[in-house]
């Protein structure tokens, strides 16, 4: 019955919504608006709506990949249901679909939120790594072009097109660095959790251990690092993801 309250209560938001989006909308404009409608070639419409579900049902089963060795019966609607509420909740203020997604997931899948969250850390490394790579192959391709383009959107004509493009890779590189090796403090190493007990729980020994509890459990999310067999499964489901 609360599904059904939830779902009524959901439509009749969206319709109002709707409603108020459309007052300002002339009568001349909606006829402008189904002309332009007539004119669309509705099978590229369609492919292209095709080719956007597959990239979003990727990154939802990608999502529960690496939650795989905590949580291996994780199901795909409450992953892919996740992941379009975060998209819902950056329309509204970007990125923060980023936080909402894992909390949604957690809830629903009934496992620790930081372990959620956890997960989102090597999602961003796998993007980035595939951001770098589609660089990489583009400068390769057609260097001069894409150097160009990059200067055409400098603020300052002061050097040369190939500073600005090693700039966005040296910028890729680092931000890279910090998460693997954040990721590598927090999987391999116990320092997060020593630095909680033993420092912050001097002053405030309840403060430390749940502080130390949030880094193990956060921690734990990431433990698809440990798990070679789910490489080859995640690299598929990131170029689905990301190269569709």
């Amino acid at each position: 019955m609360k599904r059904y309250i939830s779902y009524g209560l959901s439509t009749i938001v969206l319709i109002a919504a709707l409603w108020y989006l459309m007052q300002g909308i002339t009568s001349e404009e909606w006829s402008l608006i189904g002309q332009d409608f007539g004119r669309l070639n509705w099978t590229y419409v369609i492919i292209g709506l095709a080719i956007s579900m597959i990239s979003h049902i990727a990154r939802a089963e990608r999502y529960r990949t690496i939650l795989r060795p905590v949580h291996p019966g994780a199901k795909f609607i409450a992953s892919f249901n996740a992941v379009m509420i975060g998209y819902a909740f950056n329309t509204v203020l970007p990125r923060a679909g980023e936080v909402i997604r894992p909390v949604v997931f957690a809830k629903r899948e009934g496992i620790k939120t930081e372990q959620a969250i956890g997960a989102v850390l090597i999602e961003r490394i796998l993007d980035v790594l595939s951001i770098m790579l589609a660089l990489f192959l583009v400068m390769a391709a057609a260097g001069d072009t894409v150097a160009r383009i990059f200067s055409s959107y400098s603020v300052s004509n002061s050097g040369s097109d190939a500073l600005q493009t090693n700039t966005i890779v040296s910028n890729l590189v680092v931000v890279l660095a910090v998460l693997i090796g954040l990721v590598g403090v927090l999987v391999f190493t116990r320092i997060g959790q020593l630095f909680a007990e033993s420092v912050i729980g001097r002053i405030h020994k309840p403060t430390g251990v749940a502080i130390a509890g949030v880094i193990n459990r956060i921690s734990s999310g990431l433990s698809v690092i440990k798990e070679p067999r789910l490489y080859v499964r995640l690299i598929l489901e990131t170029a689905y993801r990301d190269w569709e």
